[in-house]
């Protein structure tokens, strides 16, 4: 009799005991920012979503309903500083008709918040977005990055495949680091009639984390471009299409300079080659996550003519003589 009730009572106590664990804590309420101004824009984003938990749904499922990642309303501006006090208010507006690819997340009223206010390259601004339904605020503070400028600036562009060309120019005040692209131009023509099919283009990130020492100021920066990757860019973005021949036309110098707070999220999210691949999330977004920060995309030259000598290597050259460019 004994031993039947210590099995009754064991087994009482082992249903009454819940093995559930929770993994999600209590959700709350966090905007994820992403913003890049650059005073050379003539239209400024901000885009603005919200972090979602669901337990009781596939987070792939949850993530493409709308309501779960975009806000109902919010007030989104930007504020020109003057040390502690705000002497300028510019008010960002909802904006639904931005293009947004189809993908996991929901797209129907997708919103980005624009302003077309004109920048100040010197000025410091301070990011303010409130949630009205709850008062919840997001904040942050940037410097602008200024322009940059070009020392080394030619007519024409020449290359051949065994050369360097070198680059010189200025830094802009508040770039941390900087890239060179440089945008390619050409065209297509029907080779039965010579009609002209179309005009495309592709870009080159030709140098990229190049870094500046002293952001402060401005400083002259010297910089390579390789000939043989120019003529293995064409190679890699142009395919040969029979009864097509083409034209390199122009290209495009543009260079992109990065504040402080690109840049630090930029180098967090490079590879790894630890064995250990745990990496530090970045955000300066008080209250929220995310990125604000300030960008400087500076076109150097454009339309810059390709030279005659550069048009043959790119005919007669082993990596691109099969792409159908005519011979100058």
């Amino acid at each position: 009799m004994t031993r039947i009730i210590y099995i009754l009572l064991l087994s009482s106590t082992l249903t009454s005991c819940r093995n559930d664990i929770s993994i999600n804590a209590a959700w709350k309420e966090t905007a994820v920012v992403y913003a890049l101004l650059d005073a050379n824009e003539s239209t400024h984003y901000i885009r603005v979503e919200k972090t979602f938990l669901n337990s009781g749904s596939d987070a792939l499922r949850v993530a493409g309903v709308s309501d779960s990642i975009y806000f109902d309303t919010l007030q989104v501006s930007i504020r020109l500083m003057n040390g502690s006090n705000a002497v300028q208010n510019i008010d960002f507006s909802a904006d639904y008709n931005a293009p947004k690819q189809p993908g996991v997340f929901g797209t129907s009223n997708a919103v980005l918040y624009s302003s077309q206010a004109k920048l100040k390259q010197n000025g410091t601004y301070s990011l303010y977005i409130k949630n009205p339904r709850t008062g919840k605020e997001y904040t942050s503070t940037i410097n602008m990055v200024h322009n940059s400028y070009v020392l080394t600036k030619t007519t024409l562009f020449s290359i051949s495949p065994g050369q360097t060309i070198v680059y010189y120019f200025y830094t802009g005040i508040n770039a941390f680091e900087y890239e060179t692209a440089l945008t390619l131009h050409y065209s297509e023509y029907d080779s039965v009639t010579n009609k002209l099919l179309g005009k495309h283009s592709f870009n080159w990130i030709a140098r990229n984390n190049i870094i500046v020492n002293d952001p402060k100021t401005s400083k002259e920066v010297r910089f390579e471009l390789d000939g043989g990757s120019f003529y293995n860019q064409i190679a890699a973005n142009i395919s040969k299409t029979p009864g097509v021949w083409r034209t390199m036309d122009t290209c495009d110098v543009t260079f992109h300079g990065a504040g402080e707070e690109l840049s630090n999220y930029l180098a967090l999210n490079k590879p790894s080659l630890s064995i250990v691949q745990k990496k530090t999330d970045y955000s300066n977004i008080t209250n929220g996550l995310g990125i604000f920060s300030s960008r400087n995309t500076n076109l150097e030259q454009q339309n810059l003519p390709i030279s005659d000598s550069t048009k043959y290597y790119i005919y007669s050259n082993p990596i691109t003589a099969g792409l159908g460019f005519r011979k100058p």
